[in-house]
């Protein structure tokens, strides 16, 4: 190695490894701006993500039945029959079918669509207790649905 630089001053060598170091540091530094930023974008855009959960869940939790201390009541099919004449639905077909633990409805419905809604908002003000597990809609002509729900109850 020819190099020279080993017979500059040494104030010459000094500046020049200052200078070096000096350019080494700054551009770890940059960097570590850098990785701080992109990391405080990501914090920022899980905080607002968060925050629009938490607006989510507001809202349904609003929409909730502020009474939580009623107990769900046992529908029976009287009652259905009921709930089906006030709101103005036709019962297609019922079909009954025991499982297990609870015994699981399949029911269709044909009605407007205001009186599938209407049905829908009784049996959530009422708390009944039942799990609707498959809801199909199907238009059966210009005004009117034809809605097949497959209710299992539960024991309240």
């Amino acid at each position: 190695m020819n190099s020279d630089f080993f017979y500059r001053p040494v104030w010459q060598q000094h500046s020049v490894l200052f200078s070096l170091f000096s350019v080494l540091f700054m551009l770890s530094y940059f960097y570590l701006i850098a990785d701080i930023q992109y990391a405080a974008e990501q914090a920022q855009q899980q905080v607002t993500e968060k925050q629009s959960q938490i607006a989510s869940l507001t809202a349904h939790l609003q929409r909730m039945p502020t009474d939580t201390t009623a107990v769900p009541t046992m529908i029976d099919e009287n009652e259905l029959a009921g709930l089906l004449k006030r709101h103005h639905l036709t019962l297609k077909t019922f079909r009954y079918q025991s499982v297990d633990p609870f015994p699981v409805w399949t029911v269709e419905l044909h009605g407007f669509y205001v009186n599938v809604v209407s049905l829908f908002d009784t049996i959530i003000k009422r708390q009944y207790a039942f799990d609707i597990q498959h809801v199909y809609i199907q238009k059966a002509d210009k005004q009117q649905l034809l809605v097949t729900l497959t209710i299992q109850l539960m024991k309240p």
